[in-house]
């Protein structure tokens, strides 16, 4: 029988690889329309990519005023190159549906779709890496008659990364400042700065207890005992 220290040096490392292992995505942060009377219209619309498994999903929650056949496009657009562009017609869409012909009134549409293997896969790392991504994701509605596009939500994605190391200190800085300047002004600011120099503690408290975690795990595997 294994000792005891086997499987808890199994798990440490299996949780630490876990984590570096996560899956990779782009989430909307807004949305708007994408043309001048835009005859789609939304409450809510939302949008996830999941490259790693080649699928994405949207919920929409708005109104459509045009009346007629048409076809929906939907087209995903990373740092300025479209990496997913489609047209279905709604007639062979159980989706979109309400859309054989279209018609006016309220809409909420929730889909799941898994694309075609390797759909994403020229999308670069350092788009899932690096601030500042330029990303979208646009359901476009079009005449069938004329062609003309008559309807166009945008929503925008991001992939979760938020400026540069100096900016974010910086920015820390220029908290630290403000609410030091206004601590007089009520117990408002004073829970808001408790709050914040709590949950500086608990970071700390948390790095520190997976570096032992980490170092315990290898001095198992190197010695065969705890360190």
């Amino acid at each position: 029988m294994a000792p005891p220290h086997t499987w808890t040096a199994t798990l440490t490392l299996a949780l630490l690889t876990t984590s570096t292992t996560a899956q990779r995505q782009l989430n909307s942060t807004s949305f708007s329309t994408c043309i001048s009377n835009s005859s789609l219209t939304a409450d809510s619309f939302s949008a996830t990519i999941y490259p790693d498994t080649d699928s994405f999903e949207y919920d929409w929650i708005g109104a459509n005023s045009f009346v007629g056949n048409d076809t929906i496009s939907v087209i995903i657009t990373v740092a300025s190159k479209v990496v997913y562009n489609d047209t279905l017609d709604p007639c062979l869409s159980n989706a979109w549906a309400y859309f054989c012909p279209a018609s006016k009134g309220e809409v909420a549409i929730m889909t799941n779709t898994i694309t075609p293997n390797g759909t994403f896969e020229d999308i670069p790392e350092s788009v899932f890496t690096q601030p500042g991504l330029e990303a979208s994701f646009e359901v476009q509605m079009t005449n069938s008659d004329t062609g003309a596009v008559v309807g166009c939500l945008r929503a925008n994605l991001t992939n979760g990364v938020e400026g540069n190391g100096a900016s974010d200190e910086n920015a820390g800085s220029s908290n630290a400042t403000t609410t030091e300047g206004t601590n007089g002004s009520g117990s408002s600011n004073e829970s808001s700065t408790s709050g914040s120099g709590s949950g500086g503690g608990s970071g700390a408290s948390t790095a520190y207890l997976n570096w032992t975690l980490l170092l315990s795990a290898l001095g198992v595997l190197m010695y065969g005992t705890r360190l």
